[in-house]
């Protein structure tokens, strides 16, 4: 049986914008300085993700730091949705073994589910802060109600 490689169709519409762009910014038919050419774009992302290689003494403050920028939102995430089991496994387990848990908390549940997490922002704010803990919050929100 012989292997059959489709061609690469999806590569032709990236080609198609990226070639323009290119030769209209290196043949000049932009204004110099209002389009960065896609070599200095990724130049740019390059050293916003990788740093300039002089470490942390960068003068520019976006130089290196997608990466830590990542982690930190990757943890907060995961400490949000940690809250969020924590506390909706266990009532979602009371809600289903006990008809008395189910008649009393279960509605409170359900009438709140509905509520768009950014609509509780203006609860978040002077409960917890507009930092850590109302981030936790919201995320923990958002990741409660499925797991209930």
């Amino acid at each position: 049986m012989k292997l059959r490689v489709a061609p690469p169709w999806f590569l032709l519409l990236p080609a198609g914008l990226v070639a323009p762009w290119h030769f209209g910014v290196e043949l000049r038919w932009v204004t110099e300085g209002t389009v960065p050419s896609p070599r200095q774009v990724l130049q740019s992302w390059h050293m916003w993700i990788f740093g300039s290689g002089a470490g942390k003494m960068s003068l520019n403050p976006y130089s290196g730091t997608w990466l830590d920028n990542v982690a930190y939102s990757t943890r907060r995430v995961l400490q949000g949705f940690g809250l969020a089991a924590l506390v909706a496994i266990p009532l979602g387990l009371a809600i289903g073994w006990s008809r008395l848990t189910a008649r009393v908390i279960d509605p409170t549940v359900q009438l709140l589910r509905p509520v768009p997490i950014t609509a509780w922002l203006p609860f978040a704010i002077p409960m917890f802060g507009i930092y850590g803990a109302g981030a936790l919050f919201l995320i923990g929100l958002g990741g409660f109600y499925p797991v209930v």
